[in-house]
């Protein structure tokens, strides 16, 4: 048997089963305790791509149990000193090539800026970034250690886009539809901004499974495509609930969400830009995020999802990251 088809068979192919039984559970749990705080999910539904990162990279079967039939599928598996070069060289690679691509569509993007934005928007922003600072305390200590995030800048676009994005490069730039300042009142700009700061923040980099380390695994990890669509919408979600945490009026975010929605329903986009949106992050499913924030009656996390997250990281850890624990205490 070659070395790629040994990799296919006894790697990769273990790494979609261990991902995919990981995100079982995960939904599973989810649902059943009821966890619907932003954060949190994204936290547990990073976890089966962990998983089967480390499977690929031959350094935990799919599951420890039964042995007998995980054991030896384990045991053929190419070892780490063996994957891990090429892993890193693949995902150097690949990263490289989307750092190019975001790159190319965010000076694109930029190109139909105004370097000055409306005096309007800038007064929002200036209004979010002061809400940030004085509810510090609602946002911070969830999966986080981090504070407020560094003031992004800000442009209007003239080019035809369905909602603001923020565009990452050397700094974090808010585009903002010129044609969507007007449409908006004060208050729906204040949510829609802060929804694009709470982007920001959950890039910075000492975060606890932040958008940006969760991306950077999934580049040479098939699962991670697979999986790709959920983690987008638990990033949305999230930016959601730190939003409304900071602005604390969850009817009036909601309202802000359809008013975007149906502005960018109105707007034809642009056909050089028809994959700006998944380049630069901008969230689809908008239904499904206002019904996300209607279902509760506080964006913050109960005391019981509390509790429920931490059971769902103590069965992970017991259940499908027992072989790297043991390990590393033996």
């Amino acid at each position: 048997m070659s070395v790629l088809a040994q990799f296919a068979l006894n790697n990769l192919l273990p790494a979609l089963l261990a991902g995919s039984l990981a995100w079982a559970f995960v939904h599973a749990a989810v649902r059943v305790l009821g966890i619907r705080h932003g954060r949190l999910r994204l936290c547990l539904y990073a976890a089966p791509l962990l998983k089967s990162t480390l499977v690929l990279l031959g350094l935990l079967p799919v599951l420890p149990w039964p042995r007998e039939i995980f054991g030896p599928w384990w045991a053929q598996a190419l070892p780490v000193e063996t994957v891990l070069p090429w892993f890193i060289l693949s995902t150097g690679l690949l990263i490289l090539g989307q750092w190019f691509a975001r790159d190319r569509a965010r000076r694109r993007l930029l190109a139909g800026s105004n370097s000055q934005a409306p005096p309007r928007l800038v007064q929002s922003l200036d209004r979010v970034m002061d809400a940030y600072r004085n509810n510090v305390e609602r946002i911070v200590g969830r999966c986080r250690f981090d504070g407020v995030p560094a003031r992004p800048n800000l442009r209007a676009i003239h080019r035809d886009l369905r909602g603001p994005a923020v565009v990452f490069g050397e700094e974090p730039v808010i585009v903002f539809p010129a044609a969507m300042v007007e449409s908006l009142s004060d208050p729906e700009l204040d949510a829609s901004l802060a929804h694009e700061v709470a982007h920001v923040y959950l890039r910075q980099p000492a975060s606890c499974f932040s958008a940006e380390n969760v991306r950077a695994m999934s580049a040479a990890n098939p699962f991670g495509a697979l999986i790709a669509a959920q983690l987008h919408r638990e990033e949305e979600k999230a930016c959601d609930d730190i939003a409304v945490d900071v602005l604390s009026n969850r009817d009036d975010y909601a309202d802000m969400l359809i008013r975007v929605y149906r502005l960018g329903r109105s707007s034809a986009a642009n056909p050089s830009l028809r994959y700006a949106h998944q380049l630069l992050g901008t969230g689809p499913m908008f239904s499904e995020r206002i019904e996300h924030l209607l279902a509760r009656d506080d964006t913050s996390a109960s005391s019981w999802e509390r509790v429920a997250f931490g059971a769902v990281w103590i069965v992970l850890l017991a259940v499908f990251f027992a072989g790297l624990i043991a390990a590393f205490v033996l």
